[in-house]
């Protein structure tokens, strides 16, 4: 996602890949940037960004971030990562199963039941084999070739007993 702050660097920021990241772009009248870090309502921490640098913190699961930039001690800008009816991928492993037994979701399907309920976004899963399944009765939709989805919002990789 691209954030832009006036008289500012122009800020990308990306949750994927177990990170929230931001990257400070070199433009701007700005030299350095104090970037705050809430994760669910919850202070993260913060660190001092340059020009052309970047920091991340941890994001290990679907959040809600919010990222606040300041500048000579006044807040300058805010970035809220709203979920509500965006999309988020799940990339689901899941652990061996007893040969001949067939995969369970009900790990899975309470997962994503609470990411609905937590957060609404909408959510989109996929998995080796996925396409095999029929999930038209689930509260998540199978990534599928051909589905046009601009963005999504977070991709976190899960692991789920079998």
């Amino acid at each position: 996602m691209i954030h832009r702050i006036e008289n500012g660097p122009k800020i990308n920021l990306t949750f994927n890949n177990g990170t929230a990241r931001v990257s400070v772009g070199g433009q701007g009248s700005m030299e350095s940037l104090l970037v705050k870090w809430f994760c669910d309502d919850v202070f993260v921490g913060e660190m001092n960004l340059p020009k052309s640098t970047w920091g991340c913190y941890n994001n290990y699961d679907v959040s809600h971030w919010v990222i606040e930039f300041w500048y000579n001690d006044e807040l300058v800008s805010t970035y809220d990562h709203k979920l509500f009816n965006k999309p988020v991928l799940v990339l689901a492993n899941f652990q061996k199963s007893t040969p001949g037994k067939p995969l369970s979701f009900s790990e899975l399907h309470e997962y994503v039941a609470r990411l609905k309920r937590d957060y609404k976004c909408e959510v989109h899963v996929y998995f080796e084999g996925s396409e095999k399944y029929d999930f038209s009765e689930s509260e998540f939709t199978p990534l599928r070739m051909n589905l046009e989805i601009a963005e999504f919002r977070i991709i976190t990789e899960k692991t789920f007993n079998g």
